[in-house]
């Protein structure tokens, strides 16, 4: 928990010690450090974790709700990453925020292939995944205009 200034020439550079607590801390200021992990394509058109390549239904994944399991200092935020095509931008929704007695977060929420975004963004925010189960079933199979 210490700071080193070293003045230069050309600028001053701080020099910061890492692995050590859990937040950003400048003299008396102390922030908070983003911290963020993103889940792979969840889709029922990628075929699920055993196939090689997407053989799954042609159709949309609605997502209804998910069940976090995560020993948790803070709140964490929650954000359905995805989108209609492959070529096309992402969409993002949330967040969608939950503490450590939050048992379900409800949603109506449909991509052709979704992430999960897991945030943390709080002083002395902490957190550790365990299983995570997610509830979704098939959704439309209309196409999408942008």
């Amino acid at each position: 928990d210490f700071e080193i200034t070293v003045d230069t020439l050309m600028q001053l550079v701080s020099l910061w010690q890492h692995e050590v607590g859990k937040n950003l801390v400048k003299g008396t200021n102390v922030l908070a450090i983003e911290s963020s992990f993103t889940t792979s394509d969840l889709g029922v058109i990628a075929g699920g974790p055993s196939q090689p390549s997407p053989v799954g239904e042609n159709r949309w994944t609605r997502l209804e709700r998910v069940e976090p399991d995560f020993i948790l200092e803070g709140d964490l935020d929650l954000y359905v990453v995805g989108r209609p095509y492959p070529d096309q931008p992402d969409q993002i929704t949330g967040p969608y925020t939950f503490d450590s007695v939050t048992g379900k977060i409800d949603m109506k929420e449909q991509r052709r292939l979704l992430r999960l975004k897991f945030v943390s963004n709080q002083v002395d925010g902490d957190y550790q995944v365990g299983k995570i189960i997610v509830d979704a079933d098939l959704g439309d199979v209309r196409g999408y205009t942008t």
